[in-house]
C-alpha cells in the first residue's frame, strides 16, 4: 500500500511537472507571437514613416517648383545661378543687420574674444529660407544656435532693391560683439 501511495505521488509530481512545463510552453509561445508581432508593427510602421517622409519630399518639390515659376526660374541649377544678377554687398549688409537685430543671446560678456560665425543661407523666391548650411563656427554652440533661430525668426527676407529680386544664396556673417 505504501508502494501504490509512493507510486501515485509520484505520478501526480510528474503530471504537475508535465502541466508546468506545457504552461511553460505555452507561455513561451505567446510571448513569441507578441514579439514577432511587434516587430512587424515596428517594421509596418517604419515603412508608413519612408513613404510619408518620400511624399512630403515630392510635395516640398512640387512647392518650390510652383514658386520658382511664379518668380520666372526654372530652377535648372548651377548654370543658371552662375548667369543670376550679383547683389549688391549692403543688400548682404542689410539682412545681417535685420538678423544681428533678431538675434537673442545673453552670454556675450562672459565670453572673450569677438567670436565670428558665418552661414550660407538658401531662400526660395518667396524670401523664405530653404536651408541654413554653417561655413565657420563661432567655437560657442550656443551662439551659432542662438543666430540660426534668428536666421528662421527675420524670414522671409525681402527683395534687392537693385535687381528686385531675392538671392538663391546668400552669406551672412554674425560677430558676437558689434563693436570689437
Amino acid at each position: 500500500m505504501l508502494e501504490e501511495r509512493e507510486k501515485k505521488r509520484l505520478a501526480e509530481e510528474q503530471e504537475k511537472q508535465r502541466l508546468a512545463e506545457l504552461e511553460k510552453k505555452k507561455a513561451d509561445d505567446k510571448r513569441k507571437k507578441e514579439l514577432a508581432k511587434q516587430a512587424a508593427d515596428e517594421m509596418r510602421n517604419r515603412q508608413e514613416a519612408a513613404a510619408d517622409d518620400q511624399l512630403d519630399k515630392v510635395r516640398r518639390e512640387k512647392e518650390l517648383k510652383r514658386l520658382q515659376s511664379m518668380a520666372g526660374e526654372s530652377g535648372a541649377g548651377d548654370a543658371e545661378r552662375s548667369s543670376a544678377p550679383k547683389f549688391d554687398a549692403s543688400y548682404a549688409a542689410k539682412i545681417a543687420a535685420r538678423i544681428k537685430r533678431n538675434t537673442r543671446f545673453l552670454a556675450s560678456d562672459a565670453i572673450p574674444g569677438n567670436p565670428t560665425v558665418e552661414y550660407e543661407l538658401e531662400l526660395l523666391p518667396d524670401g523664405s529660407v530653404k536651408n541654413i548650411k554653417i561655413l565657420r563656427e563661432s567655437g560657442y554652440p550656443a551662439f551659432d544656435e542662438a543666430v540660426k533661430r534668428a536666421v528662421y525668426s527675420t524670414a522671409p527676407f525681402e527683395r534687392d532693391a537693385a535687381t528686385g529680386k531675392i538671392p538663391t544664396s546668400i552669406t551672412v556673417r554674425q560677430r558676437l560683439k558689434e563693436n570689437e
